[in-house]
């Protein structure tokens, strides 16, 4: 014999859940605000010629002292214009063999526990003179409330 050991309470015949059956009376969300961020995009750019290099730097900072921030800063590099196929590294017109890049992540050494400081080195090898391109976005996890 099959019981049916479902809850009525929990699934009413119109299919949908009761919000207090989701989640317990004693568990309310308090001072959360909003939790995860979004930076405006950043652009910079620079021209390099053969043997050239820079170290691009980004900083996330906090408005509020005393926030902490947990920061993933998204970044693509290019070489000449805005364009897939001009990313740096992976573009179909671009020759990444003729650039080192190394993408540093967060500086420890540079923050002040206020701000995110993020960092990007690109050196040209030997791909002439081009301007590298670079673009972030970052996603910042704070408490707003704060």
């Amino acid at each position: 014999m099959i019981e049916d050991t479902s809850n009525s309470d929990m699934f009413p015949e119109q299919g949908r859940i009761k919000q207090q059956n989701l989640i317990p009376n004693a568990v309310k969300g308090r001072n959360l605000g909003r939790v995860i961020q979004e930076t405006a995009t950043g652009t910079a750019s620079i021209t390099l010629s053969n043997g050239q290099e820079t170290t691009f730097t980004i900083t996330t900072q906090s408005i509020n002292r005393g926030v902490l921030l947990f920061c993933i800063p998204d970044i693509t590099l290019f070489v000449g214009s805005v364009a897939l196929g001009n990313a740096l590294p992976g573009g179909a017109n671009v020759t990444s063999s003729a650039y080192q890049v190394v993408f540093l992540g967060n500086d420890w050494g540079s923050t002040d526990d206020n701000n995110v400081v993020t960092k990007v080195f690109v050196r040209n090898v030997s791909a002439g003179t081009q301007t590298i391109i670079l673009k972030t976005q970052s996603r910042v996890i704070t408490n707003t409330a704060l």
